[in-house]
């Protein structure tokens, strides 16, 4: 069995995929999300950087949003499921779709964008992200909160205690630190190291196993595609070699 601890929309959809390939999974969130519906926006320019669904989803909800946000702005985007959605809202003014911050960053970097770019985020962010606001090439506006788990679920508790999670995916740093923080007040920590950890990216496996949990493994792609893909391999024994 798989535990899924993305947040509640996202875990659905996801385990009707793992359903479809006859994987069973149990969904467990370690964050939730809070949309700031009175965020008033104060934009430097009209050039935007746009990571998340989440971030879509809370302007849409803000009452202060311009309703031709997505038609007048110009957009670096990161992910192809935000991409289709921002298209959806009308965007067309899309300079670059990237797979992740780090192929953002390097786009920047080797192009030398000189506008500050407004980058529509959580209250939460990748170190790298932090970076670049330190150096002023991106401004970070948050449009919505994360929210931490305070716990798990008994039958998350349950499953894990009695050797029944195979696998589990981690999407981000954060949720690595919240999975563990669980863990740990639930003392599941001797049980958990037993499960191997399917993780967004090398980045997040690495400090996945600095936790302790050196069955820690990454996807060569930073998307779901890619993580379903190894979870399948795995459930069915297609690998030996980790």
């Amino acid at each position: 069995m798989i535990l899924i601890t993305r947040p509640e929309q996202d875990a659905l959809e996801l385990s009707r995929i793992l359903q479809n390939k006859m994987i069973a999974s149990c969904i467990d969130p370690c964050i939730s999300f809070e949309y700031l519906s009175d965020h008033k926006n104060k934009f430097n320019n009209e050039l935007f950087l746009i990571s998340s669904k989440q971030a879509i989803y809370a302007l849409l909800k803000n009452k202060n949003f311009n309703k031709s946000f997505f038609v007048d702005n110009r957009f670096f985007i990161i992910g192809s499921k935000v991409a289709e959605l921002c298209k959806n809202e009308g965007a067309e003014k899309i300079i670059k779709i990237f797979e992740n911050f780090s192929e953002f960053a390097n786009h920047i970097i080797k192009n030398e964008v000189i506008d500050q770019i407004n980058y529509m985020c959580g209250d939460v962010i990748s170190e790298e992200a932090e970076e670049f606001i330190k150096k002023f090439i991106i401004k970070k506006i948050i449009v919505y909160k994360v929210i931490p788990t305070k716990k798990l679920k008994e039958q998350t508790i349950k499953l894990i205690n009695e050797n029944k999670i195979r696998l589990v995916l981690i999407y981000s740093k954060f949720t690595a630190t919240i999975f563990n923080t669980l863990i740990e007040n639930h003392s599941l920590k001797n049980k958990a190291f037993n499960i191997t950890y399917i993780c967004i990216s090398e980045r997040v496996a690495q400090y996945m196993k600095t936790l302790g949990y050196k069955s820690s493994i990454f996807t060569d792609r930073s998307d779901q595609e890619s993580i379903v893909s190894m979870a399948e391999r795995l459930i069915y024994n297609k690998i030996n070699n980790l």
